[in-house]
C-alpha cells in the first residue's frame, strides 16, 4: 500500500488562465469563511448554494467543461478545502479518509446549475492517525519547492526531533521559524517527516510538509473512474509503516 500525492493537474502554459471556482456569493460566506476552520468543520447542514466559475476572458480559449477536482479563484474561502464534483464525492466516500468532510452545494456554470461539493480536510487530523512513539520527525531545509503544491516530501537535512504531542510539533515548528527569522542569511528550517508510522491504514491523509496523500488503491480507483483535474506524484524521502510493515 504505497502513498502518492494528489495534486491539482497542471495545464502547462495555460494553467494560470484556467477557470477556477469562487464562493463569493455563497449565503453566510462572511460568517464562516476566512475564519479559523483549520481544525474544525462547518455545521453539518452548511450548503454552498451559489458557487460560480470564475472565467478569465481570452478570445481564443473556450471553456466548455469543469473538472471533478477544481480549485478556488484567489484566496481559499475555507482553509484546507477544494471544490469537487458529485462523482468525486461518491468515489471518495467509499474509502477510509481521515479527518475529512464533504459539504453539498451547487455550481452555476454557463447558465445551468450542477450538483457540486466542497471537500474539507482538517490540518491537524493527521496526528491522530500516527503512532507518535515510532514516527520520526526531522529538521529539513526549506526550498523553493515549498511554494509548489507538488513538493512530495523533501530530503531531510538536520537533527532528529523528539515530538510526542501535537503541541510539541507546533512548538518545534515555531522555534525553527523564529531561528530562521533571526538569521536571515541562513536557509529556513522546517519540521519534516523521516518515517510515518500509522495506527491503521488510511486511503486519504493530509500531512503538513507533504500535503494530500492518497493510497495506491484510491489512486487506482480515481484513474479507473476517469476523474478529471487530478494528477499524482510519488512521495519521496518519507517512508510509511503500519504495524511494523513498510507500506
Amino acid at each position: 500500500m504505497m502513498y502518492n500525492l494528489l495534486l491539482e493537474i497542471k495545464y502547462g502554459d495555460e494553467s494560470y488562465v484556467y477557470p477556477k471556482i469562487t464562493a463569493i456569493d455563497v449565503k453566510d460566506a462572511a460568517k464562516y469563511f476566512n475564519t479559523d476552520h483549520y481544525n474544525s468543520f462547518l455545521p453539518d447542514d452548511f450548503y454552498f448554494n451559489d458557487l460560480k466559475m470564475f472565467e478569465p476572458v481570452y478570445e481564443d480559449i473556450v471553456y466548455d467543461h469543469f473538472n471533478d477536482y477544481q480549485f478556488w479563484a484567489g484566496e481559499s474561502p475555507l482553509a484546507f478545502s477544494v471544490p469537487v464534483s458529485q462523482k468525486f464525492r461518491d468515489l471518495f466516500e467509499r474509502f477510509d479518509i481521515a479527518g475529512c468532510k464533504f459539504y453539498a452545494g451547487d455550481l452555476n456554470f454557463k447558465g445551468k446549475k450542477y450538483p457540486f461539493n466542497v471537500f474539507h480536510y482538517l490540518s491537524a487530523a493527521w496526528f491522530d492517525t500516527i503512532d507518535e512513539e515510532k514516527t520520526i520527525f526531522c529538521e529539513r531545509i526549506s526550498t523553493l519547492e515549498d511554494d509548489d503544491s507538488s513538493s512530495g516530501g523533501h530530503e531531510l537535512i538536520g537533527d532528529i526531533l523528539t515530538i510526542k504531542t501535537i503541541e510539541e510539533y507546533y512548538e518545534n515548528k515555531k522555534r525553527l521559524f523564529e531561528i530562521g527569522k533571526a538569521c536571515s542569511f541562513e536557509p529556513l528550517k522546517l519540521v519534516g517527516f523521516k518515517e510515518i508510522h500509522l495506527k491503521e491504514k488510511k486511503d486519504f491523509i493530509y500531512f503538513p510538509d507533504i500535503r494530500c496523500c492518497v493510497s495506491e488503491r484510491l489512486k487506482n480507483a480515481i484513474e479507473e473512474a476517469g476523474l478529471t483535474g487530478i494528477e499524482f506524484k510519488a512521495i519521496e524521502h518519507v517512508d510509511f509503516y503500519c504495524n511494523g510493515e513498510k507500506l
